[in-house]
């Protein structure tokens, strides 16, 4: 597992900011396979949107699109369809997990489609809460199984509050073996990163490729002990606080589980978390976390939750 990352960028439009997250991706390895800029260019096999801007072969006009491949991983390639809608903070993503966007007729106005095609976000609210007044973050793992995350607070400070997308491997040997897609994707246009909102707007496939499939909310499972929330720290909770032995902040890899739903399968671990993790204290985003190594900088805080971070010291 190696990051790279794309940090402490500010007063960046939506468009800008999904145009980044392509170029990281890029770089991580994944393929633009397909593109339209919402206006005449298209194509039908490479990427043709080259700026975050409108115009020609820009991604701030209405209905300009990409079509992004993750490289091969658990035997398929996975994809994800983005696209602009009518503003810079309204979005559209679908995910696909084999069968790959490649139906529909494509156009430089239409965005392909895919037969196994789950929606996260249906472009019909912000999901970039406003436009150019928040630092944007990102980070993706250039090696199998190749998660990756982004998410925005505000200049100055402050909670997170929309524009969050991150794909979340599963730690290999916490999940079963018959799940051929240990993934969980989190989308949120709301309060990011909060506990409650990261229960809520994180879906996975559970049973997929067998009977009764289903793309559901998996939960973020918190730790209790005697009723008291002891993993996230929040200001709603007491928190583990910071080690006594070395004063660092602990955290813990988050749990995902299927819950609530119907017969014949009521709920289910979905795995452990490769790289998220709770807080163990109550943080302000942007507080970075030395976990490796002291002066490290290794994590960083995004409201109840830490992420990978690349030792640098956040720009608020």
């Amino acid at each position: 597992m190696s990051f790279v990352f794309d940090v402490n960028n500010s007063t960046i439009t939506g468009a800008q900011a999904m145009f980044k997250l392509k170029t990281l991706l890029v770089s991580a390895g994944w393929v633009v396979k397909s593109s339209g800029d919402g206006l005449s260019a298209f194509s039908s096999s490479s990427d043709i949107i080259s700026s975050g801007s409108g115009g020609a072969n820009g991604l701030a006009n209405t209905t300009a699109w990409f079509r992004i491949q993750m490289p091969l991983a658990n035997s398929v390639r996975r994809e994800f369809m983005i696209q602009r809608n009518n503003a810079n903070t309204n979005w559209i993503i679908k995910y696909s997990y084999s069968a790959n966007f490649t139906g529909g007729s494509p156009s430089a106005t239409a965005s392909p489609t895919a037969t196994d095609s789950q929606t996260l976000q249906n472009g019909g609210g912000a999901f970039f809460s406003t436009d150019s007044t928040y630092r944007w973050n990102a980070a993706a793992d250039n090696a199998a199984p190749y998660g990756f995350w982004m998410g925005c607070f505000p200049t100055g400070g402050g909670s997170p509050s929309g524009g969050a997308f991150c794909l979340f491997p599963m730690d290999s040997g916490t999940f079963p073996v018959a799940d051929i897609d240990p993934y969980a994707i989190y989308s949120s246009n709301t309060s990011s990163f909060i506990v409650s909102d990261f229960q809520s707007n994180t879906k996975a496939w559970i049973r997929k490729g067998l009977s009764n499939e289903t793309f559901v909310s998996v939960g973020a499972c918190e730790v209790l002990s005697s009723n008291v929330v002891i993993f996230p720290g929040t200001s709603g909770s007491t928190g583990v606080g910071p080690n006594p032995h070395d004063g660092y902040d602990n955290v813990i890899a988050i749990p995902f589980g299927a819950y609530g739903l119907t017969t014949p399968w009521p709920l289910g671990l979905k795995g452990i978390s490769s790289f998220v993790k709770w807080n163990g204290s109550n943080r302000t985003t942007g507080d970075t976390l030395s976990i490796a190594s002291s002066g490290a900088k290794d994590r960083i805080t995004y409201k109840d939750v830490n992420l990978p971070w690349n030792g640098s010291t956040p720009t608020i």
